[in-house]
């Protein structure tokens, strides 16, 4: 897997929303927010606009995200919300090296679509206008400065609280995925995600049980558990019926992936998190220990 060209603080960084528009203020405060590490940012006020319930049109949103991709080595998507899958048809990347993607829950569609095709790691992680723009949310916005910047590598743990171990065992490889709903709406695409030999992450919010047994049902009837290495659980956030539903997600998460022999944790804080969180080197590699996910390589270069 190729590495994206890692962030110096004299580089640009270009914000984009291929899904839903942007908050102004939103923005303003997320980029304030993290100026102690990251510097110089522009973007096209088309990310402020709304057409439905999108940041554009289809049109306007794959060449602003192309012309993104294309010009600059760090990409840093606003928000997501909906729309990126309306757009894979259209993005075409042509450049010899690759930039830093950072985006998830919808952009979890960009970040498998351009890994697969293209070959290089991308990363599911907090974005500008959403999860950083939330000062209720804490980041170490020092370490995944250091990551992007390729001064952390093999060894750095992203995260600092332990998972829960629903069924143990080794687990180490390249890691693909990302928000749950997303992953599912890729099968019987064209952008269909690979999971062989892959450790898959899946994460989503205000899901109820029934709807996440309901998608993991899919996946192993689809195959994609079949042979995947392990799979590594967000954390969920309210993904509950009500408070005395009785039984706890990761009952209901163990039971269904029980038969598989594979090893399954839960807990993982990236995307959609209660308190803030951490990034995830899509089509990196990485290894859990203790419990606990390390990078085993620098993912940048």
């Amino acid at each position: 897997m190729k590495k994206p060209l890692k962030y110096d603080k004299n580089k640009t960084i270009r914000i984009v929303a291929p899904a839903s528009p942007v908050k102004e203020d939103f923005l303003e405060r997320g980029m304030k927010r993290v100026k102690k590490y990251f510097k110089y940012f522009s973007y096209n006020h088309l990310i402020f606009s709304k057409y439905f319930f999108l940041a554009g049109s289809d049109g306007e949103r794959a060449e602003d995200f192309n012309f993104a991709i294309n010009n600059f080595d760090f990409v840093w998507c606003a928000r997501g919300g909906y729309g990126s899958l309306r757009i894979l048809d259209r993005i075409l990347l042509n450049r010899k090296n690759f930039p830093i993607l950072l985006g998830s829950s919808d952009i979890t569609s960009l970040l498998i679509f351009l890994t697969q095709k293209y070959n290089f790691i991308t990363f599911y992680g907090p974005m500008i206008a959403g999860e950083i723009a939330d000062k209720k949310k804490v980041f170490d916005l020092k370490k995944l400065s250091g990551i992007l910047k390729g001064e952390l590598g093999e060894g750095t743990p992203l995260n600092d609280e332990k998972m829960v171990e629903l069924i143990g065992g080794k687990l180490d490889g390249i890691i693909t995925g990302g928000c749950m709903t997303l992953v599912l709406s890729s099968l019987g695409t064209p952008y269909e995600i690979d999971t062989r030999g892959k450790i898959l992450f899946l994460e989503d919010i205000n899901v109820k049980p029934y709807a996440i047994d309901r998608m993991l049902q899919q996946l192993i009837k689809s195959g994609k558990f079949d042979e995947c290495k392990g799979i590594i659980f967000g954390e969920m956030v309210n993904c509950i019926q009500n408070e005395n539903q009785g039984y706890t997600l990761e009952e209901l998460i163990y039971e269904n992936l029980k038969d598989l022999k594979i090893p399954v944790f839960f807990g993982f804080p990236c995307g959609h998190t209660y308190f803030g969180g951490t990034i995830l080197p899509i089509g990196g590699k990485i290894e859990v220990r203790d419990r606990k996910i390390f990078l085993k390589e620098k993912v940048v270069c």
